[in-house]
């Protein structure tokens, strides 16, 4: 009877082989004719391989000793074969990892910097409508008393001239009479 540590043990030798051949679990799983999720699921050692997939490990990949795939005995590749990647040198996965990263924080980095862009136009806007607005209150004749904005009335804003990016926007405040449409 296999204990769970020869399936543990089996599992991290099959990560080992993906390893060595480097593939990952979609590429392994084609190679020897199984399923991705059964190659994660022996891998990771929450199942024990059937019989027929050592058997198709071994066919898929010649030269791939069943004793190391068994127990660990020897070499996996005792003619030579398939070695594990030098420390220094990264898996393609990692570099195209790597490449989608660090572009998405470019494109991350643009769009900061658009809005930042935006953030300080729409201050300087703002800054120059609160100058337009001290300056025509400043020309107002504020002795006379202005009617109050009563229920039903509303407050409007909307620009004259010039457009939205324009430091000489110019604006009107209305009061206009709201209209209801229930009976």
């Amino acid at each position: 009877m296999e204990s769970t540590s020869d399936r543990q043990e089996i599992g991290k030798r099959i990560s080992e082989l993906m390893f060595m051949l480097d593939l990952n679990q979609t590429e392994f799983a084609d190679k020897v004719g199984t399923t991705q999720t059964t190659v994660r699921n022996v891998s990771k050692s929450l199942t024990k391989p059937r019989y027929e997939l050592l058997e198709s490990i071994c066919n898929a990949f010649p030269g791939l000793s069943k004793d190391w795939l068994m127990s660990g005995l020897g070499e996996a590749f005792p003619d030579g074969g398939p070695k594990a990647p030098s420390p220094m040198a990264k898996p393609k996965a990692d570099d195209y990892l790597m490449e989608k990263l660090n572009a998405l924080e470019r494109s991350w980095r643009a769009d900061i910097d658009e809005k930042n862009e935006i953030i300080k136009d729409l201050r300087y806007i703002v800054d120059n409508l609160k100058d337009q607005l001290n300056t025509a209150l400043g020309k107002l004749d504020l002795s006379e008393e202005m009617p109050p904005v009563s229920e039903g009335r509303i407050l409007e804003f909307r620009p004259v001239s010039g457009n939205q990016n324009d430091a000489s926007l110019t604006a009107s405040l209305t009061v206009r009479e709201s209209v209801s449409l229930v009976g």
